[in-house]
């Protein structure tokens, strides 16, 4: 009998995605927990990357406990797995307001200053219709620039030294750039052909046929036309977007982009005359228009560029790059 046919991997590569890795109050530190009954909503004022990690609607379970940090140089340490290398940012949700914020730092080693000492209202609690900045909660971030390995690593959130920070609910660290990750292979199965040369006993053998005269067209033939482009692959809606201006001003920079539809991330990256990033912005978009970012400006010996993702966790360009220099 024939060998029965078998099939062979074939590797189809997938996009790498990196969720945001996030931890709540309980799981963040031992002690000093209080517990907290109030429900909070998003403000509106929240990014998609906020809504990403801690729940659209905010989910309950990262509001349930705060962690008290109203000592002066409180320190709480967050261990923590990180399965792919990048760059990382540490989101922390909780109070933080008029100054009264924290600093960050990876492995005792890379500190962190919030990019917002005065952050907006994100959540407002449902008994407090007058918006207290006191019950409010804020998302503050906190980059960490050089570029982070895989592996075990400690994230370190002290308080302010005149004791006036206030209290975290939860964090997270959210991937936004670096080299990319190892893509991801799935195994699809493929039909591997029988071995040739062995005859199947069922068959009935085909008579041999007489070849035709050479020079002769064989009159069943129809000759295929010459000439004719192959079909080309239908473009993608999204490889439309172009970024055709971005316009500095004294209260931030606007950036116009043209074509494209579908929701996208644009991101502006400031440096200083070293080319070392000091600032960092992500607007969502869906389509052409002008988007403004507010106190993102360019000055001095600054420089910025702007980009068009589908999303910071894929990472997959939709525009060229676009740069500004004074």
């Amino acid at each position: 009998p024939a060998p029965t046919p078998t099939s062979t991997p074939k590797i189809t590569p997938e996009p790498y995605v990196q969720k945001p890795i996030v931890v709540e109050a309980g799981e963040l530190a031992s002690g000093g927990i209080t517990p907290n009954s109030e429900k909070y909503s998003w403000t509106g004022a929240e990014t998609s990357e906020y809504r990403e990690a801690f729940g659209d609607p905010l989910e309950e379970r990262f509001t349930s406990n705060f962690i008290n940090m109203q000592s002066a140089n409180k320190r709480i340490d967050w261990n923590v797995y990180i399965p792919a290398s990048g760059c990382y940012k540490l989101l922390v949700l909780g109070n933080e307001y008029s100054d009264r914020y924290y600093t960050a730092d990876m492995d005792g080693v890379e500190n962190a200053a919030p990019r917002e000492i005065k952050p907006a209202k994100m959540a407002l609690r449902s008994d407090d219709p007058g918006n207290s900045e006191h019950t409010a909660l804020t998302v503050t971030e906190y980059y960490f620039e050089n570029e982070i390995q895989p592996g075990n690593h400690t994230v370190g959130i002290t308080a302010h030294s005149d004791g006036k920070s206030r209290n975290i609910c939860a964090a997270a660290l959210v991937r936004y750039g670096g080299t990319e990750p190892p893509i991801v292979a799935t195994p699809e199965p493929t039909e591997t052909p029988e071995p040739s040369g062995m005859p199947n006993p069922t068959d009935t053998p085909k008579p041999t046929e007489t070849p035709e005269p050479s020079g002769m067209p064989n009159p069943t033939d129809t000759p295929e036309p010459s000439g004719t482009p192959e079909p080309t692959d239908t473009p993608r809606p999204d490889e439309g977007y172009k970024i055709v201006s971005a316009e500095s001003e004294s209260d931030g920079t606007n950036v116009t982009v043209v074509g494209g539809s579908e929701k996208a991330s644009l991101i502006a990256a400031k440096y200083d005359a070293a080319g070392v990033l000091i600032d960092f912005k992500i607007l969502d978009i869906s389509g052409a228009g002008t988007y403004k970012y507010d106190g993102f400006a360019v000055s001095g010996d600054e420089s910025a560029r702007f980009f068009i993702w589908k999303t910071l966790g894929t990472i997959s360009p939709l525009s060229e790059p676009y740069e500004i220099k004074n």
